[in-house]
C-alpha cells in the first residue's frame, strides 16, 4: 500500500489542482498493476481511514514561556468589600507580565475608561515599563464588536491608549477565557491570598486600600 502514502501530507494534496487528484479506482488500478492482489473494498476502507486521521498530527498549543518585555496580561475581577462603611462591588484591575511572577492590583468603583486608563498608568509605573503586547479579554471598554476569528472592532479611546504606550493589543477568542492563557497558578494563588487578607480588614477609602495592595504586590510579586 506504499503508493497511497504519496498523499500522506494533507497540505500537499490540497495544494495540487483538483483535476490531478487520484480517485480510489485509479489508485486501485495503479497498485494492482504493481502486484497488489487484494480487493477494491480493502483499498477504499484504507482511504477512508486515512482521510479520517489526516491532519490529526497537527499540534496547537498555548505558549507557556515568554521573553522579558514580550507581553503582559490584563483583566478585571469583581470583589465585594466594605469601604468607608459602604458595601461596594468593586472592580479590581490585574496586570501581570507574562514572563515573570510579578503582578499589580488596583481597586476601583467601576470599569469606566478613566479607571481603565488609570489602571494601566499605575501598573506600568509599578512594573517598570511597557511590554510589546497586551493580552486582553473582550471587555466592553476595549472592544466595540467581536467578529469571526480574531476580527475585532477596537474601541477608539482604547486604541488611542495603546498608541500612546506603543503596544499591540491581542484579544482572546469568544470561547476562551483570559485566565486560560499564560497564567501561572502560583501567581493566581498569591492574588487570592491577598484578597482573603484584605476582606478581613477595615478600609476607610479606596486610596487606603490601593496603598495596601501596592505594598502586598511588591512583597509577593516584585522580587
Amino acid at each position: 500500500m506504499t503508493l497511497l502514502t504519496n498523499w500522506s501530507n494533507p497540505q500537499s494534496r490540497r495544494a495540487a489542482p483538483q483535476r490531478r487528484w487520484r480517485t480510489a479506482r485509479a489508485l486501485f488500478a495503479q497498485i494492482k498493476a504493481s502486484g497488489y492482489a487484494g480487493g477494491y473494498t480493502r483499498v477504499t476502507d484504507y482511504i477512508r481511514a486515512w482521510r479520517a486521521n489526516a491532519g490529526k498530527d497537527i499540534k496547537a498549543f498555548v505558549p507557556l514561556k515568554f521573553e522579558l518585555g514580550e507581553a503582559f496580561q490584563f483583566d478585571w475581577s469583581e470583589e465585594g468589600m466594605v469601604i468607608g462603611g459602604i458595601y461596594h462591588r468593586m472592580q479590581v484591575s490585574h496586570m501581570k507580565p507574562c514572563a515573570s511572577r510579578a503582578f499589580w492590583l488596583v481597586a476601583y468603583p467601576s470599569q469606566d475608561h478613566e479607571m481603565l486608563f488609570d489602571a494601566h498608568t499605575r501598573s506600568f509605573c509599578a512594573l517598570g515599563g511597557v511590554a510589546r503586547r497586551g493580552i486582553y479579554d473582550n471587555m466592553k471598554t476595549a472592544v466595540d464588536k467581536v467578529k469571526k476569528g480574531k476580527g475585532r472592532t477596537v474601541n477608539a479611546r482604547f486604541a488611542v491608549m495603546c498608541a500612546h504606550y506603543l503596544f499591540d493589543a491581542d484579544f482572546c477568542k469568544r470561547c476562551q477565557r483570559l485566565g486560560e492563557r499564560c497564567r501561572r497558578e502560583e501567581c493566581a494563588d498569591s492574588r487570592r491570598r491577598i484578597w482573603i487578607d484584605a476582606q478581613s480588614r477595615k478600609w476607610h477609602s479606596f486610596e487606603e486600600l490601593n496603598a495596601w495592595l501596592g505594598e502586598r504586590c511588591r512583597a509577593r510579586g516584585l522580587r
